[in-house]
């Protein structure tokens, strides 16, 4: 993530430093585990503090989160809420018990999953996603 920081930074050039020119480096937020409402936060504010033809990049490195194919409630309907799962921003590490592992719709777990439903807001306005996950295929549509 640090790297990636570097790259968006502008170097001082030898004539911007003559002339005087302000190149303004682009605000960044380093969220470290952060909730799916702290996240959702700072994407609004991130994209308030827009201007008209800026984009807003965003990186996010987590855990991936998949519905279980074995559900005691049938077939999923690929309709549904994070019927592809998404990212998991702060959850254990634990092992989920074998009660929990049937049900894939618990409140806990949907509360810790991050999914593409959860960018549709923040869609009219530019934005760059990277995910960096091992189910980052589930935001790719």
């Amino acid at each position: 993530m640090f790297r990636i920081m570097l790259t968006v930074e502008h170097e001082p050039a030898e004539e911007n430093r003559l002339h005087k020119s302000k190149q303004h480096n682009p605000r960044k937020y380093l969220l470290y585990r952060p909730t799916c409402s702290t996240l959702l936060y700072f994407i609004a504010s991130s994209q308030n503090e827009l201007k008209e033809h800026d984009v807003l990049l965003l990186y996010i490195s987590a855990d991936g989160f998949k519905p279980l194919e074995n559900s005691t409630a049938g077939p999923r309907d690929p309709n549904t809420p994070y019927s592809v799962g998404g990212v998991e921003l702060v959850g254990s590490k634990k092992k989920p018990s074998a009660a929990e592992a049937n049900n894939f719709y618990d409140t806990k777990s949907l509360s810790e999953c991050f999914g593409p439903e959860d960018l549709l807001p923040f869609l009219r306005r530019p934005l760059f996603l990277i995910v960096d996950s091992d189910n980052s295929d589930a935001f790719l549509s």
